[in-house]
């Protein structure tokens, strides 16, 4: 006889999670992932020749538009999916989002149930994963997206200051994440390889490494222009110098 506090099987870590409402997904996870690709990726191949028509020579800034419009579509439209349910749950009852999340086989409901083997907090009440989730759609959504419609203007001055801005936001959350679960001994984490380190560290490195480039990259882009900008400065400095010696020279004369 089944009972309130029953273990409901899952393949989520720790195995005593108590998900009475799980539900096994029910689309093969190559088709989940080949559906989500789709939706995600075709907008990229069409922004990339959009770019192209733009005559857009350099491939680092193209990399870089592509990354941050990946950035807020997966900020806008994927993270937002499991916050809304989850902030439903929560103003209704409290607690159970998790539990919530469980029951979900839409496509983004078997992707976070795919991705939840290798960190299961999405389907626990954990506050820090719903409140960096929640921060990450209100503040980088809208920094990604600015970031990216700056690439699409030629010699955009605030281009720099948008891509170090988002993505020294994306490396302190990213971090946070990562602290937070080693803290916790990688107990939300199935032991497999594919899970513990292809989904865990491998789905979530890029936030990491990509953003140091791109801050590296921009900062770099920042002292060119401010020593560019001086050396005007002082030419026009000068010439404004050389021309007020001359003005005054001439005046000399004629006096004499």
């Amino acid at each position: 006889m089944s009972t309130e506090t029953e273990s409901i099987p899952h393949p989520f870590y720790p195995p005593s999670l108590h998900l009475p409402s799980y539900i096994a997904p029910t689309t093969p996870t190559s088709v989940v992932f080949l559906q989500f690709s789709g939706i995600f990726f075709t907008p990229l191949i069409v922004v990339y020749f959009t770019l192209l028509r733009q005559r857009i020579p350099s491939i680092s800034r193209r990399f870089s538009a592509l990354w941050f419009l990946l950035c807020a579509l997966l900020h806008a439209i994927y993270e937002p999916f499991w916050v809304v349910k989850s902030l439903n749950v929560w103003y209704q009852k409290g607690h159970g989002w998790g539990d919530a999340m469980a029951a979900d086989n839409s496509l983004f409901g078997q992707l976070f149930k795919e991705y939840g083997k290798g960190d299961s907090r999405y389907f626990q009440d954990d506050i820090f994963v719903l409140g960096v989730e929640i921060y990450t759609i209100l503040v980088l959504a809208p920094l990604a997206f600015f970031a990216f419609l700056a690439h699409l203007k030629p010699n955009s001055p605030s281009l720099p200051i948008l891509r170090i801005l988002t993505s020294f936001t994306h490396l302190t959350t990213t971090s946070l994440y990562f602290i937070t679960e080693f803290l916790r001994h990688h107990a939300d984490s199935r032991p497999e390889p594919e899970y513990a380190i292809g989904y865990m560290w491998g789905m979530n490195l890029p936030w990491i490494i990509v953003p140091i480039f791109m801050i590296k990259n921009s900062w770099k882009e920042i002292i060119i222009g401010m020593k560019v900008a001086r050396a005007k400065t002082d030419m026009n400095s000068r010439r404004n110098g050389e021309n007020g010696a001359s003005s005054k020279k001439g005046k000399n004369g004629k006096a004499e």
